[in-house]
């Protein structure tokens, strides 16, 4: 592409939150997130994404007493929403430092 606009794959929804008590701290293009479970979150996309084939990034911060990487990943994206787990070792955790990035076209 030879023009950069708000469509063309800049950050589309980013978004940071505290998974014990599920506050979203800061964000944009975000609706709302809903608590699943022990690390088991929805984030809910205001202005839909074009399709369900977009880059996600999930952060979520560091166990400092058990010394482990606490990591994100998920198993379902669609243009309006996305779920998020977060991992500490091998268990679901909720971290209060939990982030994630979208880019993509937007609908």
């Amino acid at each position: 592409m030879s023009s950069f606009g708000p469509n063309h794959y800049g950050i589309t929804c980013w978004g940071h939150f505290e998974g014990s008590n599920m506050v979203l701290d800061d964000s944009h293009n975000t609706t709302s997130i809903t608590d699943f479970g022990l690390g088991n979150h929805e984030v809910i996309i205001a202005d839909n994404m074009g399709n369900a084939h977009y880059a996600l990034a999930i952060g979520a911060d560091w166990d400092v007493v058990s010394g482990n990487t606490c990591h994100g990943s998920s198993n379902s994206m669609a243009a309006g929403s996305f779920r998020i787990r977060i991992r500490n070792g091998g268990s679901n955790a909720d971290r209060d430092n939990t982030t994630y990035i979208v880019t993509g076209d937007l609908a």
